[in-house]
């Protein structure tokens, strides 16, 4: 199974080390001699149920950030954690998938398995910059930007962008979110919002590549401005929500008074040889 870290991409390997496990829980679907199990926001408080020892890959993405609705900031990917290595023993592992800010401004929620909490991303804040997250959220002018925070190793998240600079409206236009992937960009005019940070892929579902976390598009107060375009992986754009069971950011406000988008919920997916 591939995953990407540091933009690189890794190949398919067996990754057993410690003995066939079986479990339960979430969305089970069977993928050659590996068991793969999916869950949703639906899914959270539900328990991964392991019989046996051994080593599992995962994929833990939070939920994503929201965008301003006053101001025009977008929201930040939820982070976005995965290893190919993680050692299981018989018990049960209850998991929590996090929700995207659904309220203007709001930063997405954690998601966690076992051990592995990836942080929700940040949301604009109103006009106090961009908020702290899995990955930051875009402030609405040159105030700073949220980062990806706490640190993890590899990082799950990179953070925002500024807005325009220098400004003579403080809600002029938006700095994108920060992705999974790469940092989200500066508002490059009055008129334009920044774009949203790329995302990261994974293989880890069925073996084709499906991408996730991409930070929202910044948005823009003037009439006749142009949004920044979503990051890939789902990020928000023209007023649209990040996409859901991708963690992604949502956009910043499009014109004033006009549409702002939520976070998408986050995800997490498991998987192990069992046989």
């Amino acid at each position: 199974m591939s995953f990407i870290s540091g933009g690189t991409s890794f190949g398919r390997t067996s990754i057993n080390r410690g003995g066939f496990i079986s479990a339960t829980g979430g969305t089970i679907t069977t993928d050659g001699d590996y068991k793969v199990h999916k869950f949703l926001l639906a899914d959270t408080g539900t328990d991964f149920v392991v019989t046996g020892s051994g080593v599992v890959e995962y994929l833990v993405i939070a939920g994503g950030g929201a965008g301003g609705s006053t101001y025009s900031g977008a929201g930040g990917a939820g982070g976005f954690r995965t290893a190919t290595n993680h050692g299981v023993t018989a018990q049960n592992y209850t998991i929590t998938v996090g929700a995207g800010g659904l309220t203007t401004h709001s930063s997405g929620s954690n998601s966690i398995f076992d051990t592995i909490t990836s942080t929700g991303g940040g949301g604009d804040t109103n006009g106090a910059g961009g908020a702290n997250g899995g990955s930051g959220g875009g402030s609405s002018h040159d105030l700073s930007a949220g980062i990806s925070s706490p640190v993890t190793s590899p990082v799950q998240g990179y953070a925002g962008g500024v807005g325009y600079v220098p400004y003579s409206d403080p809600k002029i236009s938006g700095g994108g979110g920060g992705g999974a992937g790469g940092i989200g960009a500066i508002a490059p005019t009055a008129s334009a919002g920044g774009a949203g940070g790329v995302g990261r892929s994974s293989t880890i579902l069925d073996g084709s590549t499906d991408w996730y976390a991409g930070g929202g598009g910044g948005g823009f107060i003037r009439a006749g401005g142009t949004a920044g375009a979503g990051g890939t992986g789902g990020g928000g754009a023209t007023g649209g929500n990040g996409s859901v069971n991708t963690g992604s950011g949502g956009s910043g406000l499009q014109a004033d008074g006009g549409a702002w988008g939520s976070g998408g919920s986050g995800i997490v997916i498991i998987r192990y040889q069992f046989q």
